[in-house]
Order: structure tokens, then C-alpha cells, then sequence
């Protein structure tokens, strides 16, 4: 599929400079027809815009994509009959997808209608609610040109707008999706929300869907048009665990319970760099190992100032031992997962790709909740609570002993999945 993006609407909020969440309008149009699967595309500008097109053609994001500029005239009739040049090379048709950059969508809807995008009609345009959310799609993008170069209106935005008002072209609901116009107050509030919100993920553990997730995602709207980058996030947080380890080696109720909060406050901000990544399409394989290595060095670095914190504690040899055993069973564990990770050719811990067992049976309830305790959102806010508690270092036999269980658990994966490869089959999850 090719896709034409559409930076023409002369509208205040919709210029194709214009910036929304860290990235201007006509870019962020051109990320999100390509993360719907577009091979090529056709960022069209007005004539008169060449350097600011040159300037987003630059962009680090843009230069990965196969991303051609057009800066073409008003006349619709003209300007399809270019694009109708540049897009219909090759032999037989070629799916288009023509979006307007002054609405912003999300990936989802857009793949929803290129691929309701039917041969017996010129093409089929995105509805949400029953109105047109500003996106077309065709099985035959010369045929869906010309389509367009016959619709009334002052340059191809209204052409297009008028085209699919006329109701020549099939209506494709794409509600489960969504879109906004950039060009009203309203519209664009809504699509900062919307971007935002989609930062929510399903493997969300319980504090951070109910706790964490607000405070980072209120933090990153205020970070998301600064010049930082979501690495830089990925170490100036890993950094909140340095003043907490050294507050933990110290040992005592009141720096422990500093330290505890420092973890929790590094919990909040783990998601903050996720989130600009994501909002500003800066995603990257570097980034993905960071954050993956960074949180499991953070809680490592952290057990073992437990550990030393604890030896002048009752029974301090134990806890201080608790604690290696803690750090070494979680850096063989880190090992195993790095591994199938690095063969997977990703840095994301969610891309292992795991599956907790369905049903209500008691193993099953027990294999779901040692899940959720051990994800580090819960477990950083518990040490919180025990911390204030002045019991923190006393959990560290737990923590020892969820480590060890967490390594057996990584090692049966690991067992099982060479097995399945050394048998010709797929990895297992």
C-alpha cells in the first residue's frame, strides 16, 4: 500500500508546521500512515512550501520511511494528475490510502479502512459516529485519483472532503479507532488526549494502571514538547536508584524509607520515557534495551544496598545474604531473558511474549497473582509500605525467595524452548 498525505489546509491549528505532542502535523500524518502499513509515501505541500519540506524530509523519523515530497499548486485536477504520475508506477493497481493532515488518527483506524478497501467502488472513506474522519482508501489509487480530480473544490483537502460528502464512496466505520481534527481547540485537545492515552498498555500491572500510569503520563504531556529524548529519560531515571542505593547502605528508618521512595518515584518515571517515544514516534531498538537493562540494574543495585544496610540489623548475616542471593538469582534470570531477546531481534521485555494461564483452578489463580506481585510496579510500592512500616529490610528472605522462583521459572522457559528449537519447532511462550 502507497499513501498520499495531504499538508494543504490553510486552516490556523492545521498548518503543516504546526506541532502536536512534540511533532508537526504533516510529520506526525506521514509516522502514522507508515506504522498503518504504508511502503511509500507522498507527502503533498503547498508550491510554495519547499525548505519547510526539505526540513521535514530531514527528520531522523522520516528518513527511515520510503518518503517522497510533492509541492504541487491548488488545482485539484492538476494536482491529481501529478500524483497520479508518481504514485501509478509499476505495473497493475496500487492500493492508495489519502490522508488529510490536519485530522490526526491512530494507526488502527487507518489499517481498518485500506483494508475495506473494495475494487467495485472508487474507494471508501473512515466514519467515526457517522462522520468522516478525513482519511480515503482504494484498492486502485489511479482510479481513486481521478476520482478526486473530478470533485469540485479550491485544492485536493476540499476535493477530498467533498468526495466523500458526495457519497461515491463506500462508508468504512472505524469506531474502534479514532480520529481528530487539528484544526478547532477542541479537536486538538482530543487528539493530545487520545495520544496519550493510548500509552496505556494491557500488561500493565495493578499500581501502575491505577497509580503510576496517571503521574507519568501527567509528567510526560509536560515533557513532550522539550528537547529530550526518551534515552536520556531511559538514564536520568535509572539515576533515581544511585541516591536511593546509597541512602539503603546507610541503613535506619529514615533512610530507608527515603530510599524506598526514591524507587517509587523511579517506578512513576519508568513509564514516562515509553510514553514520548510512543507520542513522538521515536521508538528505537536502543531505546528498548535501555529501559529493559536500566530497571532490572536499578532493582539489582538497590537489593544489594538493602543487604548492606541490614547488617547491623538482628539477624543481619541472614538479611545480607537474602539479599545476594536476591541479586544473583535476578542477574542469571536477566541473562535468560536477554538471550531469547537478542534472538528475537528486540530489546522489549513484553516481546518474550508471555501467556498466564486461563481457567480458575488453583494453580492457575496462584501462577496470576505471583504474576502481578512481581511485577516491579507492585513490588516497589510494597516496599514503600514496608518501609514505612520500618520492616523493609526484614523482606528481603521474600525477595530472595520470589528471585529463585522467578529464576526456575526462567530456566524451564529456557529449557523448553531449546528443546522445541532443537526439535524444528517453534519457541514456546
Amino acid at each position: 500500500m502507497d499513501a498520499v498525505v495531504l499538508a494543504l489546509d490553510p486552516r490556523p491549528g492545521a498548518r503543516a508546521s504546526d506541532r502536536l505532542a512534540g511533532l508537526p502535523l504533516a510529520l506526525r500524518a506521514v509516522l502514522t500512515a507508515a506504522a498503518a502499513g504504508a511502503a511509500r509515501v507522498w507527502l503533498v505541500l503547498p508550491e510554495c512550501a519547499d525548505t519547510e519540506g526539505l526540513a521535514l524530509a530531514r527528520d531522523p523519523r522520516a528518513r527511515r520511511l520510503a518518503l517522497e515530497v510533492a509541492c504541487l499548486g491548488p488545482d485539484a485536477p492538476a494536482a491529481c494528475r501529478a500524483l497520479a504520475a508518481r504514485v501509478g508506477t509499476g505495473a497493475g493497481a496500487v492500493p492508495l490510502l489519502v490522508v488529510d493532515a490536519a485530522r490526526v488518527h491512530d494507526p488502527a483506524s487507518l489499517r481498518a479502512l485500506s483494508l475495506a478497501a473494495r475494487a467495485d467502488s472508487p474507494g471508501a472513506v473512515a466514519t467515526c459516529a457517522g462522520l468522516a474522519c478525513g482519511a480515503l482508501a482504494a484498492s486502485d489509487g489511479a482510479r481513486l485519483l481521478a476520482a478526486l480530480g473530478a470533485s469540485p473544490g479550491p485544492d485536493l483537502c476540499t476535493a477530498a472532503r467533498a468526495l466523500a460528502a458526495r457519497g461515491g464512496l463506500a462508508l468504512v466505520d472505524v469506531a474502534a479507532g479514532w480520529c481528530a481534527d487539528a484544526g478547532t481547540p477542541a479537536g486538538r485537545r482530543e487528539a493530545t488526549r487520545r495520544l496519550f492515552e493510548d500509552c496505556r498498555k494491557p500488561v500493565d500491572g495493578l499500581v501502575s494502571r491505577h497509580l503510576n500510569r496517571h503521574l507519568s503520563l501527567a509528567l510526560s504531556r509536560r515533557l513532550v514538547e522539550l528537547p529530550v529524548t526518551p534515552n536520556q529519560l531511559s538514564i536520568a531515571t535509572f539515576c533515581l536508584c544511585l541516591p536511593a542505593a546509597w541512602l539503603a547502605a546507610e541503613g535506619g528508618y529514615g533512610p530507608t524509607l527515603a530510599a524506598a521512595a526514591l524507587m517509587q518515584l523511579n517506578s512513576v518515571c519508568d513509564g514516562v520515557d515509553g510514553e514520548l517515544a510512543r507520542v513522538r514516534c521515536e521508538a528505537s531498538r536502543l531505546g528498548a534495551w535501555l529501559d529493559t537493562v536500566l530497571d532490572d540494574l536499578s532493582n539489582l543495585v538497590f537489593y544489594a544496598a538493602l543487604g548492606l544496610g541490614a547488617r547491623g540489623l538482628p539477624g543481619g548475616e541472614l538479611l545480607a545474604a537474602s539479599a545476594w542471593v536476591a541479586v544473583g538469582a535476578g542477574a542469571l534470570t536477566a541473562a535468560q531473558y536477554y538471550r531469547e531477546l537478542a534472538e528475537l531481534g528486540s530489546g522489549d521485555f513484553y516481546a518474550l511474549g508471555w501467556q498466564l494461564p486461563a481457567g480458575t483452578s488453583f494453580g492457575a489463580r496462584v501462577v496470576r497473582a505471583a504474576a502481578l506481585v512481581l511485577k516491579q510496579d507492585f513490588f516497589l510500592l510494597l516496599f514503600l509500605l514496608l518501609a514505612l512500616a520500618g520492616v523493609l529490610s526484614y523482606a528481603l528472605p521474600l525477595v530472595a525467595t520470589g528471585a529463585l522462583v522467578t529464576l526456575a521459572a526462567a530456566t524451564a522457559r529456557a529449557l523448553r524452548r531449546r528443546r522445541a528449537l532443537s526439535a524444528g519447532g517453534s519457541s514456546p511462550r
